[in-house]
């Protein structure tokens, strides 16, 4: 789509982050994209208050934040991971907040290593989380929305999802936003590492063989136009990506909105960006190192060794 999306400077309307993530491939333009979600933290904004906690903004301050819950008898994390992937975003994140996007990058393409160093430092931060107990048990049985009921309840105060649980938590749990429940990125771990995001990003491309290439060329137009851009987004609850579309926000997906506009780079989550053979494995032993976190030098090493396996395949 090169003619097309030069013709209309489409480059002024979208962030550079957005583009390299999701629009460019090996330098050629093929999606428009529609809207995106973000993963972050959702966090309990009443048991905050009740402890006098504030949003971390560093992985120090994070921790803190998690004891002080854990010695008022509340579980400072919950997730939901039967379906495993919800676990994989605090691989993500740890990943990039310590060894950076071109690290992360490279591990997916099977051009770096799991039993890395640097792999192993963001499994060594992960279990001090599940040897302190911060995890709330019972996250093997609930799906990811499941989940969500105890984050409401109180019993659990954070929660690291996808904004797509945003309107879960307004239309089927009643929540609040602002009141009930509120949002904060990842914690900055490396302070000198450019702050990466981590989500979906939903578009549209036209297929090599469409028989009226000219009419999807004009829906390929509309569609990533603010208009367009304005009109989906607000059906489906996700954030636009085109800079100039206007949707209504509350005040957590103000924030959220914010955070986007000012990270220096955007990355699709672990099991959309790693080969879906090798994915499969990952968060098989994301999984498996929940339940024992203190195996994770042999999970590490079955896993690089199954995926050093199937990239090879691939290579041939």
């Amino acid at each position: 789509m090169d003619q097309l999306w030069r013709a209309n400077n489409l480059d002024e309307q979208f962030p550079a982050s957005i583009i390299n993530a999701a629009v460019k491939y090996n330098g050629h333009y093929y999606m428009v994209p529609l809207g995106m979600h973000l993963a972050g933290f959702i966090y309990n904004k009443k048991v905050f208050e009740k402890y006098g906690l504030k949003e971390p903004k560093t992985w120090e301050e994070f921790l803190q934040v998690c004891e002080t819950l854990k010695k008022n008898g509340v579980y400072p994390l919950v997730t939901g991971a039967k379906c495993r992937w919800p676990l994989q975003f605090f691989f993500d994140y740890l990943v990039l907040r310590t060894a950076g996007p071109e690290f992360r990058e490279a591990l997916q393409r099977g051009e770096a290593s799991y039993t890395d160093p640097r792999v192993v430092r963001v499994m060594e931060m992960w279990k001090e989380l599940i040897d302190k107990g911060y995890f709330m048990p019972g996250f093997s049985a609930w799906d990811w929305d499941e989940a969500l009921r105890y984050l409401v309840g109180g019993q659990a105060a954070m929660y690291l999802m996808g904004d797509w649980a945003l309107a879960t938590l307004k239309q089927d749990l009643g929540a609040v936003p602002g009141k009930d429940y509120d949002w904060f990125e990842f914690p900055v771990v490396d302070p000198y590492i450019p702050k990466g995001m981590v989500g979906p990003i939903d578009g549209f491309i036209i297929s090599a063989k469409a028989p009226n290439k000219e009419a999807a060329g004009k829906l390929f137009l509309f569609m990533a136009s603010p208009e367009g851009q304005t009109i989906f987004n607000t059906y489906k609850g996700s954030n636009p990506c085109n800079i100039n579309a206007k949707v209504e926000r509350d005040v957590v997906q103000q924030e959220e909105f914010e955070a986007l506009q000012e990270c220096a780079t955007f990355h699709f989550n672990y099991d959309l960006s790693t080969p879906p053979p090798v994915a499969e494995l990952g968060l098989d032993a994301f999984v498996e190192f929940m339940h024992n976190p203190s195996d994770y030098m042999n999970i590490l090493e079955k896993l690089q060794e199954r995926a050093s396996k199937l990239f090879a395949s691939e290579a041939e």
